[in-house]
């Protein structure tokens, strides 16, 4: 468990792709279980339906993002 550098709410941190990006969530984090065929075994996943997002629900949410314009666009 962590808390908010902005807010000070608890948050849980979770790998959210396989390239390793991390996101924080509300704590506690809801996590389920999903079966492959191809996997030998289980895979975690964060169930999205019973678990939020911090970025959705901290009061300076803006001030964490990230630029997403393409490299080379022009910023206004």
């Amino acid at each position: 468990m962590a808390r908010c550098r902005s807010c000070d709410a608890v948050i849980e941190w979770a790998v959210t792709s396989p390239r390793g990006r991390r996101m924080p969530f509300n704590a506690p984090i809801v996590l389920t279980t999903t079966f492959d065929a191809l996997a030998p075994v289980g895979v975690l996943y964060v169930d999205m339906d019973r678990t939020t997002s911090h970025f959705a629900t901290c009061p300076d949410a803006a001030r964490w993002r990230r630029n997403t314009a393409p490299r080379g666009a022009r910023v206004r």
